[in-house]
């Protein structure tokens, strides 16, 4: 039977390349019908019938039978197989996922140039011509189109949100997502690690990719830099709370959630080892203790061979045991300190009463090393955070020098980095990095700190270049303003053009925040210029109580000016419509870190003195106050204050650092 369907293949080729040549218009459906005019064709047919239980017409071309089960198919795969029983065989299913992608790679590289097709310039043009767009999901009405179906389809609106659609993708895989599989997470991380980096983002040139990618789209290097971002995280929490929570952590639910969770035990494979480690914490510092000491060295609580007979005198039982080096235990800042009350002392107990090292994971990669007297410390927050700095401190330096130069580099090219100073020679200007860390007192004598960023300024103006600084604690969207202003490469606009308006501190408070560095001021009333419905500038007056204590010299302060853009003769129109209506004596500062004071000279103000370097105090993380927070009665609340000691003294002992400017200057205008 078999031998008939061959020899009705080969008629059905023949009269069909015959049909062709005559011109038909379906030379198929003429060859189709002279086979079935044939004697044999019946017997063909009722094995055709016999082995898909369907009579197939006009489809005799690649018709053979599967050798798996032995029934008719109009097309087979390379094996002779056919697909359904490739799907039900998961190995031949991968063979032929492997092979398909690669021919399909091979294909576009040879047509195209790329592996994949998308990567072609020539694509890409086709599609921005036909779509407006590079990919047609950026257009908002295909976005609409596509969320509109998928809510029709799922539930939640998305089928990774869908309990049917994960349970089917269980069901099919046996996970739902591929890094559940810890041979997956295993193996990206080794990818990783061979290219020298823990993580994808450590790699500079993904790094800057990410940042100009972000600042492409957005315009600022996290989205949650953005008010609007942010205020639309709130209202999706407000949303699927019932107006109950505007962050998710508040959710007791997702809060017992994440602490489950950070003590829920997984394995590790690290070479031919084995480990069950409790929360990522734990797997963070064992593969430091295994890279450091090797895997045949480490034991966790939960191995065989780790001595819990020497720990249960402890009372507790540490994470890790390293063989010649002791025990090791494993915290996060939050787990030291802050978990809950009293969790700090509990800590300090154990540390000063048991022979053991302790390391705390910050950022969920950085390993930091604390000494063995670290339970001595008052400030223990701030001790772990000069400890990372120590031992870390470089990556981090690095990575915020190079988002301030991205930012630099898209208004001038000719920025480059040196140390942790930017340079744009075509400016004539240079913008200094401070550091909260590198730049106080926990690294510089004090004696050495307090005039060194002055004396630099002194040194740049000496040779033609004006020397800024930003601090870490500064940088964000009002710092990127400053910084766009002071390259010269914002729109400028007249005052002429604008209409000036009186409005109260609230509502230019976000305002303010997006555009002055310093934020908003405690109060005052603020003189605004307004183009087209939007407010461009902006200038803050607040009433003094005295001058050089005489009430009767009370006056106004010019507490805040700022701009979205430069603004022409725009500062000079505001202070004249608030002139209009105050006389007084009005007194303002410029701080000599980042402006010159020339305004005010433009503005008629008279320079009346001239400050030292003042300073402000660092907290830890990015909290820097004024020097007023660490007044007697201030320090008096903060525990291990001793009131034998002078404000310096207790600020060394409890952890507290000074950073410094340049000074300020006060100007009067009579």
């Amino acid at each position: 039977m078999k031998r008939g369907f061959k020899k009705i293949q080969k008629l059905f080729l023949a009269y069909k390349e015959d049909a062709a040549k005559t011109g038909a218009k379906n030379p198929g459906r003429v060859a189709s019908n002279k086979i079935k005019a044939l004697p044999e064709w019946s017997e063909v047919e009722e094995f055709i019938q016999h082995a898909t239980g369907v009579l197939i017409e006009n489809r005799l071309i690649g018709g053979r039978v599967c050798t798996e089960c032995e029934k008719f198919w109009t097309s087979l795969s390379q094996q002779g197989i056919c697909n359904f029983c490739i799907t039900e065989n998961p190995e031949l299913k991968a063979v032929r996922r492997e092979r398909t992608v690669s021919q399909r790679k091979a294909t576009n590289l040879e047509r195209y140039g790329h592996v994949n097709n998308l990567w072609n310039p020539e694509t890409r043009a086709a599609i921005t011509k036909q779509w407006g767009v590079e990919n047609p999901m950026q257009r908002a009405d295909v976005q609409a189109k596509t969320k509109a179906t998928k809510a029709s389809r799922y539930v939640g609106g998305h089928e990774m949100r869908d309990p049917q659609f994960k349970a089917a993708l269980r069901a099919q895989r046996g996970y739902f997502s591929p890094f559940e599989r810890q041979d997956v997470r295993d193996s990206v991380r080794e990818i990783w690690r061979a290219n020298g980096y823990d993580n994808p983002s450590q790699d500079p040139q993904v790094h800057q990719r990410k940042i100009e990618t972000l600042l492409a789209r957005a315009g600022v290097i996290s989205p949650s830099q953005e008010d609007d971002y942010l205020e639309k995280v709130r209202a999706t929490h407000l949303a699927r709370s019932g107006g109950k929570f505007t962050h998710h952590m508040q959710d007791p639910r997702v809060l017992t959630g994440a602490l489950r969770a950070s003590f829920r035990t997984h394995t590790i494979q690290i070479g031919d080892r084995t480990f069950t480690v409790q929360a990522k914490a734990e797997e963070v510092v064992l593969r430091y203790l295994v890279d450091r000491y090797g895997a045949r060295r480490v034991y966790t609580q939960f191995d065989e061979k780790y001595p819990s007979a020497l720990a249960a005198s402890f009372q507790w039982t540490p994470d890790f045991y390293v063989k010649g080096v002791g025990f090791v235990e494993c915290k996060s800042p939050w787990t030291l300190c802050l978990i809950t009350d009293g969790e700090l002392e509990k800590n300090r107990q154990k540390a000063a009463t048991t022979p053991c090292t302790w390391i705390v994971v910050r950022n969920k990669k950085h390993v930091v090393v604390l000494p063995q007297d670290w339970h001595t410390v008052i400030n223990v927050p701030m001790f772990v955070e000069c400890c990372y700095f120590d031992q870390h401190g470089s990556q981090t330096k690095a990575g915020l020098n190079r988002r301030i130069l991205s930012v630099c580099k898209r208004y001038c090219a000719d920025a480059r980095l040196r140390d942790d100073t930017i340079f744009v020679a075509s400016k004539r200007i240079a913008i200094n990095v401070g550091h909260l860390y590198w730049d106080s007192t926990a690294r510089h004598r004090l004696r050495d700190l307090r005039h060194a960023f002055s004396e630099r300024q002194a040194l740049a103006a000496s040779k033609g270049w004006r020397l800024v600084r930003i601090w870490e604690h500064q940088w964000g969207k009002a710092a990127e303003s400053y910084v766009r202003n002071l390259l010269g490469q914002s729109n400028r606009l007249y005052a002429r053009k604008c209409d000036i308006s009186v409005r109260p501190l609230a509502e230019v408070r976000k305002f303010l925040s997006d555009h002055h560095i310093q934020g908003a001021p405690r109060s005052g009333t603020a003189y605004c210029l307004d183009y087209g419905g939007k407010i461009v500038a902006c200038m803050i007056f607040s009433r003094v109580t005295s001058i050089r204590g005489s009430a009767a010299n009370a006056g106004f302060e010019l507490a805040r000016y700022a701009s979205s853009e430069p603004v022409q003769g725009g500062a000079s129109r505001l202070l004249k419509a608030f002139r209009k209506e105050h006389t007084q004596t009005i007194i303002s500062y410029s701080d000599n870190q980042m402006f010159t004071g020339n305004m005010y000279e433009h503005l008629g103000f008279r320079k009346a003195a001239e400050g030292a370097p003042d300073y402000q105090i660092w907290f830890g993380q990015k909290m820097v106050q004024a020097k007023q927070a660490t007044k007697r009665d201030q320090l008096a609340r903060i525990e291990g204050f001793d009131p034998t000691l002078s404000e310096w003294e207790n600020c060394q002992k409890l952890g507290l650092h000074r950073i410094y400017d340049s000074g300020k200057i006060k100007w009067v205008l009579e």
